[in-house]
């Protein structure tokens, strides 16, 4: 059996100052040493851009424990 190799995700959080308010959008990525599709979503709320972040958090550290 070959040993766990180490994994890297990201996520980052741009916020942006407009005239009508804010705009957040929060990108994520499950493996950066792997080509996969980073996820991309926007959104006026920051309760939505936090719950955005948590799920992220939550499936990647879920994924670590089935390795």
């Amino acid at each position: 059996m070959l040993p766990e190799q180490p994994r890297a995700g990201v996520c980052l959080v741009r916020v942006e100052v407009q005239t009508r308010g804010v705009l957040i959008t929060v990108r994520t990525h499950t493996d950066v040493e792997r080509d996969t599709t980073a996820a991309r979503t926007s959104t006026t709320d920051a309760e939505s851009a936090v719950q955005t972040v948590r799920e992220f958090l939550l499936d990647f550290l879920a994924g670590h424990r089935d390795t």
